[in-house]
């Protein structure tokens, strides 16, 4: 049976490459400006409330970039474009090392990737793909966050924050920051600010990869450092420029899917049913056939059943929504057909050698009773691993693909 395969959405993972559109205007701001800026976003007033972001229907801007060095594990740096009137922010793939983060949007670039976030829980990736015919082509992945919105959740707001009394200079000198953290946490924020209560309690966050801007009853503060054992985030650099991003041509990846996905349901149900066909007119091993066609039937309605639930909520949170994308490209339907194409080629061998057959009937069935019994093997570490993986099914998905393709290394032909 043809392998069901999907491209995956995923982003939120959020390893994008280059980035684009307007350049910004030179940065000419003071230090005062910049932080008087920040400290003063429209988005952290009482009762603001950040904008419903459409995937491509709208211009984004940006009037603030953050350049923040994150050390997890190696060393990256990394831009984070604010637009900190209707709350959102974009991103692109960090810089190894000691390059610099790029502080452009440039969608034009064949690598263009780059992510747009609003903290009413829209979330999309912006990306350029070549077609069939090698022309490039605008996309967006919205992981369905589009009519299921992602839901934020922020560790910052859960309890006051505690200064520790430690002290650390950022951005050349220019902001002197305090250390504040959470009682009987690790994690370590450093804020900068016009003083230094004794506790914070914030109560609103707006930045990225934690650090930016945050209001607390005590004021507003800005998030210079998050620290969490070894790996921490930094902010290096604020610039106060203009960038925006036109998204008003990108095709939606979920729509366009759903749409070719149903039409290759459609031919599959057609081509199964001619095999249904040829297989009660065989003379011989009918029974073996008539059980991969009824297999390709019922996987044919699982595969329905998954294209609907791939629209139950967002791809980042919603089990329902990962499981069915994962059910659509689940290795274990090809051990499953494997398995059943294994018993028909030992009853076609058998029958061969039945009658009078010559040698290579007999290594068609030992080959193939050998693949059965590694098939079997290989089912019940899958079925092992969707058990040990349940709330994980990306998870399962990667461990099941590894396993399958040791396999397909191996060959009766």
């Amino acid at each position: 049976m043809k392998k069901f395969q999907i491209i995956f959405l995923f982003f939120f993972l959020l390893m994008i490459n280059s980035i684009t559109a307007q350049p910004p205007e030179p940065d000419t701001v003071s230090w005062s400006g910049i932080r008087t800026r920040m400290i003063s976003a429209p988005i952290l007033r009482p009762g603001a409330v950040p904008m419903t972001l459409l995937p491509n229907r709208q211009r984004f801007c940006f009037d603030m970039t953050l350049h923040v060095e994150m050390v997890y594990g190696g060393t990256v740096q990394q831009g984070v474009f604010l637009n900190t009137t209707d709350g959102y922010i974009g991103f692109e793939a960090g810089k190894v090392d000691g390059s610099e983060p790029i502080t452009l949007i440039m969608p034009e670039l064949p690598d263009f990737s780059f992510m747009v976030f609003g903290y009413k829980g829209n979330a999309y990736r912006y990306f350029n793909r070549k077609n069939k015919q090698g022309v490039q082509e605008h996309w967006v992945s919205t992981g369905n966050t589009n009519s299921h919105k992602y839901q934020l959740t922020d560790a910052l707001t859960v309890a006051p924050i505690e200064r520790k009394n430690v002290r650390k200079l950022f951005c050349d000198g220019k902001a002197n920051a305090m250390a504040y953290k959470l009682p009987d946490q690790p994690t370590v924020w450093y804020i900068y600010g016009d003083r230094y209560p004794e506790k914070l309690h914030i109560q609103k966050f707006f930045g990225g990869f934690g650090v930016g801007v945050v209001r607390c009853e005590e004021g507003v503060f800005m998030i210079m450092e998050m620290q969490a054992g070894r790996n921490r985030s930094t902010i290096k650099n604020i610039d106060q420029a203009m960038a925006c991003f036109n998204a008003t041509d990108y095709k939606i990846e979920e729509d366009e899917f759903i749409i070719k996905r149903r039409l290759e349901l459609d031919k599959e149900r057609a081509r199964v049913e001619r095999h249904a066909a040829s297989a009660q007119r065989a003379r011989t091993c009918q029974s073996q056939r008539m059980a991969i066609v009824n297999f390709e039937r019922e996987e044919l309605n699982r595969q329905e059943e998954n294209l609907t639930n791939s629209t139950h909520g967002n791809t980042f949170q919603d089990s329902v929504t990962q499981k069915a994308y994962a059910g659509m490209m689940d290795p274990l339907t090809s051990v499953y057909v494997g398995i059943l194409e294994a018993e028909l080629n030992i009853c076609e061998a058998q029958e061969a050698l039945n009658r009078g057959a010559s040698e290579s009937a007999q290594q068609k069935l030992a080959c193939n009773s050998s693949r059965l019994a590694r098939l079997t093997v290989l089912q019940q570490q899958m079925r092992a691993l969707d058990t040990e993986y349940a709330s994980q099914p990306g998870m399962a998905l990667g461990k099941k693909a590894q396993l399958l393709l040791a396999e397909m290394r191996i060959s009766c032909n």
